[in-house]
């Protein structure tokens, strides 16, 4: 039986307050999880290819997702493109982490990408994600939202 360590282990206070993204972050959440555990217990690297190919698939999957719900809301807005690009440039940052390590051994390479993932995750859901959760529900409670153009 394969054993499981959470280094990044759930909390209701990532909850943004929309389900549907919850349900999703925590999704990203476990497959980094495992992707993890399998770097700490040594678990066969194809394996631990399949979740992170799994996770790399589902993150997109998510931010189509996510990007539908705060389009409604953000449309033209500055943090909103800025967040999609953040978005655009996930998976492109991980390829590039994988490809930039010359010389070094999967298990290195892959510790890379968990600690890129964690920061990544942390961030983008404690930061950006509950922000622009609050803007939603303020909105849907019928709070105006004042835009942020872009110059010019």
């Amino acid at each position: 039986m394969n054993k499981y360590v959470e280094i990044f282990p759930w909390d209701d206070n990532f909850e943004t307050g929309i389900t549907e993204i919850d349900v999703q972050h925590k999704k990203l959440v476990c497959l980094l999880n495992q992707l993890s555990s399998h770097l700490v217990y040594q678990f066969n690297s194809p394996t631990m290819d399949e979740i992170f190919i799994e996770l790399a698939a589902y993150a997109i999957l998510h931010f189509n997702s996510e990007e539908i719900i705060w389009q409604k809301y953000f449309t033209d807005d500055i943090w909103y493109i800025g967040h999609q690009k953040t978005h655009a440039t996930f998976i492109a940052d991980v390829l590039a982490i994988k490809a930039n390590i010359k010389g070094a051994g999967y298990n290195e390479v892959m510790e890379k990408i968990v600690s890129f993932l964690t920061h990544w995750l942390a961030f983008h859901v404690i930061e950006t994600d509950k922000c622009m959760t609050k803007v939603v529900l303020a909105i849907q409670n019928g709070r105006k939202h004042v835009r942020s153009k872009k110059a010019g």
